[in-house]
């Protein structure tokens, strides 16, 4: 069933199965009744990202794959830019997970033109499709697996409202006393992942604006510091934290620029120590 923003039912797509395989009819028989314009399917809600996929099919497959955040079917490719009336918050990125056509085919003009549609409209957009010889994500769901659909989706995985608080769990069984310093759990071979990077950044905050001890706040700090320097240098790192989380892309920005304020204005004091 299709709903517009209101949750009104505009629209119903019937889609017939085998009863002996479960698999689609082999006339592929669908039924659509109503209007879809503005009113696609939802077949997940979750925060952070927004995954828009044309088919059901293909939007059931994102959901077996773990994706995390709101997964909705549009039912028609040309309906992915009536999602620009449908979508209210500006923050979420958009992901739309399109089918594998080809280059200046119909239906792969028709999502450019509703990606830059939802891009005018105030929306941060980005399309990911499967290797043309794929189909679609429903396609390499049966074909290859689960596996195979996570591949295209590794920065949208294990990221969950609940990663601040698992975090959270984790330190704390680890250093019960508090102790200093967070673990570094990154490393050259094991880097921190945007969704690991956006829950580390959280963490580090909210525990800096409520401890009371001086000098453990000043070590985590320090701690979160040398995260946003380390980061902010990589600007393809920072794209795909802005992707997912706008308002931690925006904190990392402003406190890189205010610790580089803070260098260039210890270099000019000690520079007028030395005159």
């Amino acid at each position: 069933m299709a709903r517009d923003k209101t949750g009104e039912i505009t629209g119903v797509q019937l889609v017939y199965l085998d009863r002996w395989t479960g698999q689609k009819a082999k006339a592929d028989l669908t039924q659509s009744v109503g209007s879809f314009i503005g009113s696609p399917v939802q077949i997940q809600k979750g925060t952070d990202a927004i995954f828009l996929a044309e088919g059901v099919e293909t939007a059931l497959s994102l959901k077996e794959a773990g994706l995390k955040g709101d997964i909705y079917a549009t039912l028609s490719v040309s309906n992915i830019q009536g999602m620009g009336d449908f979508l209210q918050d500006q923050s979420r990125p958009v992901v739309i997970c399109a089918d594998a056509d080809v280059e200046n085919s119909p239906a792969r003009k028709t999502v450019e033109e509703a990606m830059s549609f939802l891009k005018e409209r105030g929306f941060t957009v980005s399309v990911i499709r499967p290797d043309l010889t794929k189909g679609d994500f429903n396609d390499i769901l049966r074909k290859e697996g689960i596996s195979a659909v996570q591949s295209y989706f590794r920065d949208y995985l294990g990221h969950s409202p609940h990663w601040e608080e698992e975090f959270k769990k984790q330190y704390l069984a680890a250093h019960p006393e508090r102790t200093l310093k967070i673990n570094n759990i990154s490393s050259q071979s094991n880097p921190l992942t945007p969704p690991q990077i956006i829950g580390k950044f959280k963490f580090l905050t909210e525990q800096i604006n409520t401890l009371d001890n001086k000098g453990i706040i000043e070590r985590l700090t320090k701690e979160r510091n040398d995260l946003v320097v380390s980061i902010f240098q990589d600007k393809i790192l920072m794209t795909r934290i802005r992707l997912r989380n706008t308002s931690v892309a925006t904190q990392i920005a402003a406190l890189s620029d205010s610790l580089r304020k803070q260098q260039e204005m210890k270099i000019s004091q000690k520079f007028e120590m030395e005159r």
